[in-house]
C-alpha cells in the first residue's frame, strides 16, 4: 500500500537509516528486512525515496546485501567548513529568533563543539545546541558568551578551566585536590595535574583520546580511586565512569560483546561511549584480556573511533582511557625481603619493567603515560583510615538521626592498625572498619527508638575498641530529620520531584492524553484529506493547532520531571558527599524549577477554567491617597508575576458634568442610552450623574475619586487574584479612622459594572469584619492562621 501510494503521488518517501531499516521486519523465520523488501521498487523507479547512512555503515550494507546500494544513487554529504557552519548557525538563529545574535557567541558554539564534541557532526550538534540554549534563554540578544561556556559546561560536564581559554588554571589548587582524593601517591598526583595542563593548552595530540594511561601497582594503592578522581574533576560525576573488568573478557567470543553485532544488539563498549561521549573509561586488569582485545585497544588509542558490527561509530576524542594492571605485583611480593625493591625507587621501576615485558610494544607506545603506584606505608594507610571514618560519619544513619559521634584521637592508628595488609594494600580497611566499629555501633543503636538523641563515645583501649552509645539526659523526643543545609536541599529537591510525581498520576495529566489520542485520531484524518488536495478548514486548523499545543505541553512535562529527577540525584549526591559546602548550584537550579512548576500549574489550570486568564478588580476607598498606593501594589504584584493590567478610575462628576444637558450635544443629551461618552468620560444619565468612568486613568490622586477599576489579564490571573474580595484595613495615622478599601471581583466587564451610586457618599463602605489587617509589625490575612511578616 506504501509502493502504491507513493507511486501515484510521485511521492518522495524519508526512509531515514537504511543500516537500521535492514534489521525491520527480520525474525527467526523471516531473514529479510524491510530495506531488502523495498529494494525492487527503489531499483525499477517505481518507489522514489532518500536515505542515509554513514561510510562505515556502507560496508556492512554490502556484506549483507550487496544489491540494496546499487538501486540508490549514492551522494556524499560533507561536513561544512568553518565559515559555512557559522552562517547556518547565523541563518539558524536569526530565523528562529528573528534578532541578530552576537558574531562571537555563535563563533564559540562553533568553535566548542568543533573542538571538544567530536562524536557528533557539524552542524548537526552545534545547531541542537543553540536552539536549546535560545530555548533557556529570556531574551536572545543577549546571549553571551559566559552563557554559551555555563551552557556546554552543564552539556559535557567539562569543567570551565578546560575548555574556556581565558579561565586560569590553578596547578596547585589542582594537585592539592587531587591528593586530598588520591592520598600517599604524590608522584601520580604530578603526573596526572601535568597531562591536565597539557590538555588545558590543547597541546594534546590530535585525533586521540583525550588522555590514555596505564596505572601499574600493587592492588589496594589507589588505582581505581584515581580514575574515579579524574572522572569527577574533569565530566563533574563519579557516574561519568564505565568499568569493564577485563577478567570477563578473556576469550574472543567475549571480546566480540564490546563491539556487539547486527543481530546481537549494540557492542557494551561502543554503546557506553555513544551514550556518553564524555566519560572515562576504566579497563580493570587489562592484562588478563584475550590478545584480541589488545586489537581493538591499538585502534581506540591509534584513531579514537571504533565500529561495531552494525557499523555504528563510537568516537572516543572526548574520553580518557584509563588501564590498571598488576602485572609484577606476585613478584614483587614475594621479593619485599631483598634489598632490589625495598626502596619506592626500586619498586616503581620493578612494576614498570614487568608491564614492558608482558604487554606489546605498540600498545605501550600508544599511551600517554606509564602511571606507577607506590606501595602503602603505615602513616598513608592511617590517613586514608581517618578519611574513611570521616565518610562514616556523613552516612545517613548518623546524620538524619542527630548522633552526637566523640572518638578517641587514636581511633584511626587502630584501624589502619587492624586493617592493613601490604599485600593487599587499603581495601582490608573497608573490612576492618566494618568489623571494628560499624556492626558494634549499628547493634547499640538499634537499642534505642528513632527519635530519641543520643550520644555515642568511641574509646581506643589496649584489648579492643569500646563504643558507649546512650541517650541524651534531659532532651524531648525529636522526630529524625534532615537540619543541616545539604540535608534541607536534599528534603526541598524530594519533594519537588514528587510534586511531577503526583501530577503524572492525576486525572489532568490522564486527561491530557486522552484528548491528545482523538486529535490524533482526526489528525490522521485531516492529512488524508489534505494529501488529495482537500483545504483545511477552520475547524481542521483549530483541531491541528489544539494538537500541537497539547504535544508542546506534555513534552514541557516530561522535560520538568525529568529535571526534577536530576536535581534530586544532584541534592542527594551532594548530602552525602559536600558536606556543608556550596550546593554547587543546585539551590538555584531548584529555584528555577520551582517557578516553571508554578507557571506548569497555572497553564494546566487555564485548560480547566478556561475564564481563568482574566479578573476584574473593583477597589473603593474613602482615601484617595491609599486607594491608589493599594491599586499600585496591586499593578505590581501582577507584574511580577508576568500579567498585564489594564486600569480605569471611577470618579465623581466635575461641576461642569453635573447636569448633563449643559455640556451633551442634543442628540446625546436626548438619546434613549442609559451611558453616554464625553471623550474618555463615561456618564451614566441612569445613575443621576452621581459618578464618572474614566478610561486610561492614570493611578493619580484626585480630590473626587470613588474607586479604581483593575483589569488583570495572564496565566492564573483569576487564580491569584480572585479571593482579594473583601475589606482590607490599614495602620491609623494619630486619631484618625483606621484607613480602608473595598475590592471587589467584578464579573462583567469594567465598562460594563456599575458601581452602587451611594458610594458617593460618606460611610458608604460595608460594615464587616477586615479580611486582610495591615499594622507595623505585620499583616493578618483569613487566609492564614499565623500572621504574615512584613517584607
Amino acid at each position: 500500500e506504501l509502493i502504491k501510494e507513493a507511486s501515484r503521488l510521485r511521492a518522495v518517501v524519508s526512509l531515514g537509516s537504511l543500516i537500521e531499516l535492514m534489521n525491520v521486519g527480520k525474525s527467526e523465520f523471516n531473514p529479510t528486512g524491510l530495506a531488502s523488501f523495498l529494494r525492487p521498487a527503489i531499483a525499477r523507479g517505481e518507489l522514489l525515496a532518500i536515505a542515509e547512512c554513514t561510510p562505515e555503515q556502507v560496508t556492512s550494507l554490502e556484506k549483507e546485501d550487496p544489491q540494496l546500494l546499487t538501486a540508490f544513487r549514492q551522494i556524499a554529504v560533507e561536513e561544512p567548513d568553518v565559515s559555512t557552519g557559522r552562517r547556518i548557525l547565523a541563518n539558524f538563529a536569526n530565523r528562529q529568533t528573528r534578532r541578530h545574535l552576537p558574531a562571537e557567541a555563535l563563533e564559540l558554539v562553533d568553535g566548542l563543539h568543533r573542538r571538544f564534541a567530536t562524536y557528533s557532526a557539524v552542524p548537526g550538534r552545534p545547531l541542537t545546541f543553540l536552539d536549546a540554549l535560545l530555548t533557556d534563554t529570556d531574551r536572545a540578544d543577549s546571549i553571551t558568551e559566559d552563557e554559551v561556556y555555563d551552557a556546554f559546561t552543564r552539556e559535557t560536564g567539562l569543567p570551565r578551566t578546560i575548555i574556556d581559554p581565558a579561565a586560569p588554571f590553578d596547578l596547585a589548587a589542582t594537585r592539592e585536590w587531587f591528593a586530598r582524593r588520591v592520598i600517599g601517591q604524590s608522584e601520580v598526583v604530578d603526573l596526572v595535574t601535568d597531562l591536565l595542563a597539557t590538555v588545558k593548552t590543547g597541546l594534546t595530540r590530535p585525533g586521540r583520546p583525550i588522555a590514555s594511561l596505564l596505572f601499574i601497582g600493587p592492588t589496594g594503592v589507589g588505582k581505581t580511586e584515581t580514575a574515579k578522581a579524574l572522572a569527577e574533576f574533569l565530566f563533574g560525576s563519579v557516574d561519568r565512569l564505565t568499568r569493564f573488568d577485563m577478567s570477563e573478557y578473556a576469550d574472543p567470543v567475549s571480546v566480540r560483546r564490546l563491539v556487539g553485532g547486527v543481530t546481537a544488539g549494540e557492542g557494551l563498549l561502543t554503546s557506553k561511549v555513544r551514550e556518553q561521549p564524555f566519560s572515562v573509561i576504566l579497563l580493570d586488569e587489562v592484562e588478563k584480556a584475550h590478545a584480541s582485545m589488545f586489537d581493538l585497544l591499538l585502534q581506540v588509542l591509534g584513531e579514537a573511533r571504533l565500529t561495531d558490527a552494525a557499523g555504528r561509530l563510537a568516537d572516543f576524542r572526548n574520553t580518557v582511557i584509563v588501564l590498571t594492571s598488576n602485572l609484577g605485583a606476585e613478584s614483587f611480593r614475594t621479593g619485599t625481603a631483598g634489598f632490589l625493591v625495598s626502596r619506592e625507587h626500586d619498586a616503581k621501576s620493578h612494576f614498570v619493567k614487568a608491564v614492558e615485558s608482558n604487554l606489546r610494544p605498540e600498545l605501550v607506545n600508544r599511551l600517554d603515560r606509564l602511571v606507577p603506584f607506590a606501595s602503602l606505608g603505615t602513616e598513608v594507610v592511617r590517613r586514608i583510615a581517618v578519611r574513611e571514618w570521616n565518610q562514616v560519619l556523613a552516612r545517613d544513619g548518623l546524620r538524619t538521626r542527630g548522633v552526637r559521634v566523640t572518638a578517641d584521637d587514636t581511633l584511626g592508628d587502630r584501624i589502619a592498625a587492624v586493617g592493613f595488609d601490604p599485600k593487599y594494600g587499603a581495601r582490608p580497611l573497608q573490612r576492618a572498619m566494618e568489623r571494628q566499629l560499624l556492626a558494634p555501633l549499628a547493634a547499640q543503636l538499634n537499642r534505642h527508638a528513632g527519635n530519641v538523641p543520643l550520644t555515642a563515645v568511641i574509646t581506643v583501649e589496649p584489648a579492643d575498641v569500646v563504643i558507649r552509645v546512650k541517650p541524651v539526659q534531659g532532651a524531648k523526643p525529636v522526630q529524625a530529620s534532615v537540619t543541616t543545609p545539604a540535608g534541607t536541599l536534599a528534603e526541598d529537591a524530594r519533594t519537588h520531584r514528587r510534586w511531577h510525581q503526583t501530577l503524572e498520576q492525576s486525572t489532568v495529566y490522564r486527561e491530557i492524553g486522552n484528548e491528545r489520542t482523538q486529535y490524533e485520531y482526526q489528525e490522521r484524518s485531516i492529512l488524508k484529506k489534505q494529501a488529495k488536495g482537500q483545504p483545511l478548514s477552520g475547524e481542521r486548523q483549530r483541531v491541528l493547532s489544539e494538537l500541537g499545543r497539547l504535544r508542546e505541553l506534555q513534552n514541557r512535562i516530561a522535560e520538568l520531571r525529568t529535571e526534577a529527577e536530576g536535581i534530586e540525584d544532584a541534592a542527594v549526591e551532594a548530602f552525602h558527599t559536600a558536606g556543608e559546602s556550596e550546593d554547587g548550584g543546585i539551590r538555584e537550579r531548584l529555584r528555577r524549577a520551582d517557578t516553571a512548576w508554578d507557571q506548569l500549574l497555572l497553564t494546566l489550570y487555564g485548560r480547566r477554567a478556561p475564564g481563568s486568564s482574566v479578573v476584574s478588580l473593583a477597589i473603593f476607598g474613602e482615601n484617595p491617597e491609599v486607594l491608589i498606593e493599594y491599586s499600585r501594589a496591586y499593578h505590581t504584584v501582577a507584574f511580577s508575576l508576568g500579567l498585564r493590567v489594564d486600569d480605569l478610575i471611577y470618579r465623581l462628576p466635575d461641576e461642569h458634568l453635573r447636569t448633563t444637558k449643559a455640556v451633551l450635544p442634543p442628540k446625546l443629551a436626548s438619546s434613549r442610552d442609559t451611558t453616554v461618552w464625553l471623550q474618555d468620560d463615561l456618564i451614566d444619565k441612569a445613575a443621576g450623574n452621581l459618578y464618572v468612568i474614566h478610561r486610561d486613568g492614570k493611578l493619580l490622586p484626585h480630590p473626587h475619586l470613588l474607586g479604581v477599576g483593575l483589569r488583570i489579564r495572564g496565566h492564573g490571573a483569576h487564580l491569584h487574584f480572585a479571593a482579594e474580595a473583601g475589606i482590607h484595613a490599614f495602620p491609623r495615622v494619630g486619631d484618625a479612622p483606621r484607613p480602608t478599601v473595598w475590592v471587589n471581583v467584578v464579573p462583567d466587564d469594567l465598562l460594563v459594572f456599575r458601581p452602587d451610586p451611594k458610594l458617593a457618599r460618606k460611610g458608604a463602605l460595608p460594615e464587616e469584619s477586615p479580611r486582610r489587617i495591615f499594622s507595623a509589625s505585620g499583616v493578618s490575612d483569613r487566609d492564614f492562621a499565623e500572621p504574615l511578616g512584613i517584607g
